[in-house]
């Protein structure tokens, strides 16, 4: 049987609000297309993406280890 593994529930929450908070900002910062931007092919959500993939792969190591 696996041993019951405990977290300290103040350190997830502060953690998950400073990770949304960050989405938040990158979303903001990364909405507006410039042309240089248009001419690569880059949409207003493509950074947003680029880290929701990085957060989600973080999510997942730190409920794995």
């Amino acid at each position: 049987m696996m041993p019951v593994r405990s977290y300290d529930r103040l350190l997830l929450i502060s953690s998950l609000a400073l990770v949304s908070l960050g989405v938040l900002m990158v979303f903001s910062s990364t909405s507006v297309i410039t042309p240089v931007m248009e001419r690569k092919n880059i949409t207003e959500l493509f950074y947003l993406k680029k880290h929701l993939f990085t957060v989600a792969l973080g999510l997942i190591v730190m409920y794995i280890s």
